[in-house]
């Protein structure tokens, strides 16, 4: 029987993916948002920010570790993730509903605000980017796809973010968003 609401947990964001956009969110970096921001983070589509988009009640939002294989990478391991669990409501949008329940939606995507940002460059002969050479060698050996940013020679780092929604999306600059087991 359809009773018109699926659960549907949601990878919103990887920890230490550098993405499309050549950012690299630190795990934990929208706890305090999420805190402050407490039942009035939604769950959208395609970043449309209007109520029309909306397309469930968000049950939960929590950083969980996942094991990288649940998340695409054929590898060992596990990375933070900001998963959201979400009721999604076939009266709300039948089309989406019926695309999770098929298990289509493979990709989502955040809505932030950065709070704090700082770049990180590959210059260690550089005096110029003597700064932005230590963010780089703080963080270039946790990333999860390092020839990323070996290959453009940067990176941002983001250690604080204000959460503003997640979006199920058909590209997210962060790939590694996939829905988790549908209920």
């Amino acid at each position: 029987e359809d009773t018109g609401v699926l659960r549907a947990p949601a990878v919103a964001n990887t920890s230490y993916w550098c993405d499309s956009q050549m950012d690299v969110l630190l795990p934990g970096a929208a706890k305090k948002s999420m805190k402050e921001r407490k039942g009035m983070i939604p769950h959208l589509k395609n970043h449309d920010w209007t109520i029309e988009a909306e397309l469930g009640d968000v049950v939960s939002i929590k950083y969980e570790d996942i094991p990288l294989k649940s998340l695409g990478l054929n590898r060992e391991g596990t990375a933070n993730c900001i998963v959201f669990e979400t009721d999604i409501l076939k009266e709300y949008d039948e089309v989406l509903y019926k695309r999770y329940k098929a298990g289509k939606v493979k990709q989502h995507s955040i809505g932030l605000f950065y709070v704090n940002l700082e770049l990180a460059v590959n210059a260690p002969d550089d005096d110029f980017y003597e700064e932005e050479y230590k963010v780089w060698k703080k963080h270039i050996d946790k990333i999860l796809n390092p020839e990323v940013p070996e290959q453009r020679g940067y990176f941002w780092v983001s250690s604080e973010f204000k959460l503003m929604e997640n979006s199920a999306v058909l590209f997210g600059s962060n790939i590694l968003t996939p829905t988790l087991e549908v209920d």
